[in-house]
């Protein structure tokens, strides 16, 4: 499903999800160790810890998860690249424990967004001078998701994907997911 989410994040309004059914993807997937299909194994990490997602402490923490959207199902964070301060070099996400499979999708693309946004394939209203300009991304990333992820459902449940009944798998064994009482 990540190969269906990069494609709708770096072009929402000319995507057509009929060539990537679950049957086509599949030829692409590998389910073999060490192996991927695509980059974000370069760029992203899922299910990080707290300390590695808000290395700042509680108020970057909270900042943070007003920020990142999802519901609040999920919270994420970005580094830039210290010689290009418009490139992102990486995403880290980790979901709550109550996330539902809608929401391993919605934060997967905001992640994907980002990255689309980086490498210049969108444009994002994002004021690149912003002293926290990694916050500005998140904030700008998420209306973006927030305009189009009903479409992205939409899309994977008429081309035939299952998101829904615990279908949707993202995290290796290692991960973490946040409990907050």
């Amino acid at each position: 499903m990540t190969i269906v989410v990069q494609n709708f994040a770096s072009s929402p309004n000319k995507f057509e999800i009929k060539e990537l059914t679950p049957e086509t993807i599949s030829k692409y997937e590998s389910f073999m160790p060490l192996t991927y299909t695509d980059d974000s194994h370069t760029w992203l990490q899922i299910g990080c810890k707290l300390i590695e997602i808000a290395p700042h402490g509680l108020g970057q923490f909270q900042t943070l998860q007003e920020c990142s959207g999802g519901n609040g199902m999920y919270i994420l964070n970005c580094e830039v690249d210290s010689q290009r301060l418009t490139s992102v070099k990486m995403v880290k996400i980790t979901f709550f424990e109550e996330a539902t499979d809608e929401d391993l999708v919605r934060g997967i693309f905001h992640a994907h967004v980002i990255k689309a946004y980086s490498d210049k394939l969108i444009s994002l209203p994002i004021d690149t001078l912003h002293e926290d300009y990694p916050l500005n991304v998140i904030m700008s990333s998420n209306k973006f998701v927030e305009q189009n992820i009903d479409k992205l459902m939409r899309s994977l449940v008429n081309a035939g994907w299952t998101v829904g009944s615990g279908s949707v798998v993202l995290e290796e064994g290692s991960s973490c997911r946040f409990q907050i009482q």
